[in-house]
């Protein structure tokens, strides 16, 4: 497709495929082929409500996160449509750039924002818009397309603005964090419905004054068909030289909330025990700072490596004979879960959780590892021995973790409580305004 002309919409005037239940436009700033729990989760999402019968249009970037860098074969073009199984998907610019530094971020979020507007009506006809946790910025573009069409939108909440920009040090301005949370605000009480990914994000969201019939908890899951116990970890421990080693394996982003330095301190105090080896998997704006302490201070038992595709993350994980989920401290740690715990659930891995909060307890409840105080070297390091000299127990716990992934955490059933979500949201506007077919 030419890059200098917008593509119009390829299913006609209405929008409509017809016997589709719902049209949906899907807005995310983050999809593949990019790697991480938003596109997965996005992907996921889309493809079975297409499954199910709906018209599912996703409006995204090029792929960028998180280098900054546009892919190969998506370079030098101010637009592009393709087909995902099933889901049409259409691209638009962005300002590419890594998330460092608040500028950088906020024009890189700023400019899809911008270019989804414009793209938005070209796409078709909707029942409703859908926006995947991003940036508020992009909770204006929903706002705007859901006036002009006259359709409800709703908003998918996995990090509470502007304290996660406050956490992670981007936001510091008293000025900018008095507009970032008028900003928020007005975006979390103009939505139709929000989807908070954890109790705590919908706990808050009602105490910000967003009415409680407006909020629902729906976490983010995984897949456990694709994440499972059976995938083959011992072709990952083979490419990484781990033969014979009890992996400690920390696999997510290496941001600043994370607070990774407890693990690489917790090595020190292990470093004794040849048969341990810690194995760091993922990128983030601390991984150099991580990579040059472990080789400035000679932490030989750690190991790091560069993201990997989400079609590997089942085999890495079970290359590991224990799972670290970190986070710092704080009250506003809290009411988050990393996304990447129920992967860790499903493949049958325990856990050890450096977290505080709801985290903490979904763990718990489901038996499947063990919590210690967040940013404690020794508390993290006294749980890897107990993991290493009880296997017995260990094993039990991943087969816990897996068992209450399967009940509660199957990203098939959330998306389906999704689905009874938005059907009921559509249904309600039914009345309003007349369906064309």
């Amino acid at each position: 497709m030419s890059a200098s002309t917008w593509p119009s919409s390829s299913k006609g005037t209405t929008g409509r495929r017809w016997g589709a239940e719902m049209r949906v436009l899907f807005l995310t700033v983050y999809f593949p082929p990019e790697v991480g729990a938003p596109q997965a989760r996005t992907y996921d999402t889309a493809k079975l409500l297409v499954e199910w019968g709906h018209d599912v249009t996703v409006v995204t970037a090029f792929p960028n996160h998180p280098t900054g860098v546009i892919a190969p074969g998506y370079r030098g073009k101010l637009f592009m449509r393709e087909k995902m199984d099933g889901v049409d998907v259409l691209r638009t610019w962005l300002y590419a750039a890594p998330n460092r530094g608040f500028w950088r971020w906020a024009a890189k979020h700023l400019s899809f924002s911008a270019s989804s507007l414009l793209a938005a009506p070209l796409a078709g006809k909707f029942d409703l818009v859908l926006v995947g946790s991003a940036s508020l910025f992009l909770g204006l573009t929903a706002y705007a397309v859901s006036r002009h069409q006259r359709i409800p939108w709703v908003l998918t909440v996995s990090d509470l603005w502007p304290a996660t920009a406050v956490a992670q040090g981007r936001l510091s301005h008293p000025g900018l964090i008095k507009l970032a949370a008028s900003l928020a605000a007005f975006i979390y009480t103009r939505a139709d419905m929000l989807v908070g990914v954890t109790q705590g994000i919908c706990d808050e969201l009602v105490r910000l004054g967003v009415p409680e019939e407006k909020v629902v908890h729906i976490p983010n899951g995984a897949d456990t068909v694709m994440f499972h116990p059976d995938a083959d970890g011992e072709a990952a421990r083979k490419a990484w030289g781990l033969e014979g080693k009890f992996v400690v394996m920390y696999a997510g982003t290496m941001g600043p909330t994370q607070g990774l330095d407890v693990v690489l301190e917790a090595a020190k105090l292990l470093r004794d025990d040849r048969d341990v080896q810690f194995v760091l998997v993922g990128e983030g704006a601390d991984k150099q700072n991580l990579t040059d302490k472990a080789h400035r201070e000679g932490i030989d038992n750690v190991s790091l490596f560069d993201h990997q595709p989400r079609h590997k993350m089942p085999s890495i994980l079970n290359a590991a004979d224990v799972i670290v989920v970190a986070q710092r401290k704080g009250r506003f740690f809290h009411g988050v879960v990393p996304s990447k715990t129920a992967e860790v659930m499903a493949c049958g891995r325990p856990a050890i959780m450096a977290i505080a909060g709801e985290a903490a307890e979904l763990l718990e409840r489901a038996g499947a590892g063990l919590v210690v105080e967040p940013e404690c070297p020794q508390a993290l390091a006294d749980a890897v021995r107990q993991m290493k000299e009880q296997p017995e127990i260990a094993a039990e716990m991943g087969r816990k973790g897996r068992a209450f992934a399967v009940e509660h955490l199957e990203r098939a059933k959330l998306a389906k409580r999704l689905e009874e979500t938005l059907l009921k949201l559509v249904e309600s506007r039914r009345p309003a305004r007349a369906w064309t077919h």
